[in-house]
């Protein structure tokens, strides 16, 4: 299993590299921020076609944890979002999925509430409102944050061949998942003028708790993106 598993990894990697190469855009300035976007259900818009290469995205890639409070634009939450879990064929996402099971949820987590991804439709649909960034991550600069990133996996995915499987071993394939779907987002977000950074210290059941999930629902990986702090 440890072998297949680490295959498995590096083939996720190289997929999402490959994929962000042909799909990476720049997103365009955007009075409206996600801060101003107080509904139910936020419909996204697809990401443009210009901007950073590949290349360039993986050098200047890093981990920032300096952030402006400055709301992201439509284009931009879009973009992300789009990136990490977005579909780019039907049925199939811009991030690659051990044996297809795609058992990730996707979060936004905003200051007017927790918001659900859905790929088919480009949507985010709230969950729970108010400012829940307390409970995206343990460090300062995740509750001033525009955006966090939750992703959680839904072990119900797994039912059928892989029901048999330990959940532990379930879980490391999420984990290479969740992965492959924040390195998409990183290099998105690096590649468009944000900055980010991919977490795992988050308080998992307190989210959790916080969106009501079922009891198939575990934690795996918190990211933070948001607009880079000026000096």
């Amino acid at each position: 299993m440890k072998k297949t598993t680490s295959t498995l990894a590096i083939c996720a990697f190289a997929a999402g590299a490959l994929t962000l190469a042909a799909c990476l855009g720049r997103a365009q300035n955007n009075p409206q921020t996600s801060n101003d976007m107080n509904s139910e259900k936020i419909t996204l818009v697809s990401p443009a076609e210009t901007g950073a290469t590949l290349l360039q995205a993986l050098q200047k890639r890093s981990s920032t944890r300096e952030y402006s409070p400055d709301g992201l634009s439509l284009e931009q939450l879009s973009g992300v979002l789009w990136a990490a879990a977005g579909e780019n064929r039907p049925g199939r996402l811009t991030a690659p999925s051990a044996s297809a099971r795609y058992p990730i949820r996707t979060y936004a987590v905003l200051a007017q509430g927790i918001y659900l991804y859905d790929a088919p439709s480009h949507t985010l649909t709230r969950v729970a409102e108010g400012d829940h960034r307390r409970v995206a991550g343990m460090q300062d600069f995740v509750y001033t944050t525009p955006l966090n990133i939750m992703y959680v996996a839904d072990l119900a995915a797994y039912e059928g061949n892989y029901s048999s499987m330990p959940e532990a071993e379930q879980l490391k394939i999420c984990g290479m998942d969740a992965m492959a779907q924040c390195q998409n987002a990183n290099l998105w977000a690096c590649g468009n003028g944000l900055a980010s950074v991919t977490r795992l210290m988050a308080p998992g059941e307190e989210f959790l708790k916080a969106i009501a999930a079922p009891s198939t629902y575990r934690f795996v990986l918190a990211q933070t993106i948001g607009i880079p702090a000026t000096e």
